[in-house]
């Protein structure tokens, strides 16, 4: 705020509209941030994203990313979502939201929380609902907002082929459970597929060719995990659904998929996704 008790609008941007230095220097690190983290990520997989490699290659401290990224989870994150928001590009920078109470870290040490409390006893999706519902009702609602993004960024093509290979056939509703699905087997799988959709062949439910509804990568229930919380908490039915409209839906706009193609094309399909291919139609 100026001096002289100006009541002008505080703001990132100067009255011309373009962005500072400062905000122009900290958008270009964070691109090549991406970019040495993308590199990585194509040569090594997940597994193989370092922070403090991303430094030492940029001239840096690995801790110094940290300004850029709240955490190694983060990173990944938004290079699955650029790459929703243009798998064409090779994963560019892009709008973004950020619930600081519910982050991606956050996020995904619940998922897996949920994982390891799982069994035969109890199914993995009430794992989650009981994980869920030790929380506040305003943590749950950031958790759905975190679930929602990271679910829509696997809304692609190449995704959808792979599905429709492992199920045999996928509809839109099947596509949606594959997805919180994806979620569903933690973080290590969620970037993997996100990075290369035929790497799925190496998941044991594929590699089983576990077709139909008794493959657990199609997992309806997980969508509706944070309602169920948010339920049990306020003790009202439609108190979830409420709160949410109450909030306002959060998109990201339509975004391109990436190139269409043809599922029943099996020369269009063995040349996209080769593993997954010869796995599920044994060709």
């Amino acid at each position: 705020m100026s001096s002289g008790g100006s009541d002008r609008p505080v703001s990132d941007l100067p009255a011309t509209g373009r962005r500072r230095p400062r905000d122009r220097y900290r958008a270009q690190i964070s691109e090549e941030v991406k970019q040495v983290a993308l590199r990585q990520l194509a040569e090594l997989g997940p597994a193989g994203v370092s922070v403090n490699a991303i430094g030492k290659e940029l001239g840096v401290s690995g801790p110094a990313i940290y300004r850029y990224f709240a955490s190694r989870d983060e990173l990944l994150t938004e290079l699955v979502i650029d790459a929703y928001d243009d798998p064409a590009d090779a994963l560019r920078v892009g709008p973004r939201w950020h619930d600081p109470a519910v982050d991606t870290t956050a996020f995904w040490d619940m998922i897996e929380a949920a994982r390891a409390s799982a069994g035969r006893g109890q199914p993995f999706h009430e794992a989650l609902t009981d994980h869920l519902a030790t929380r506040t009702r305003q943590e749950i609602l950031q958790y759905q907002d975190r679930f929602d993004e990271l679910h829509g960024a696997l809304y692609r093509w190449d995704l959808w082929a792979a599905a429709y290979l492992i199920a045999g056939g996928c509809s839109d509703d099947s596509f949606m459970d594959f997805r919180a699905g994806l979620i569903a087997q933690g973080r290590d799988w969620y970037y993997k597929a996100a990075a290369s959709p035929d790497s799925l062949a190496d998941h044991p439910a594929v590699a089983a060719i576990r077709h139909g509804w008794d493959n657990p990568l199609f997992y309806e229930e997980v969508n509706y995990a944070a309602s169920h919380a948010y339920q049990r908490v306020s003790g009202d039915e439609h108190a979830s659904y409420d709160a949410l409209a109450a909030r306002g839906k959060r998109t990201r706009g339509h975004r391109d998929m990436g190139e269409d193609f043809d599922f029943d094309d099996d020369q269009e399909m063995r040349s996209r996704l080769p593993r997954l291919f010869a796995l599920c139609r044994g060709l």
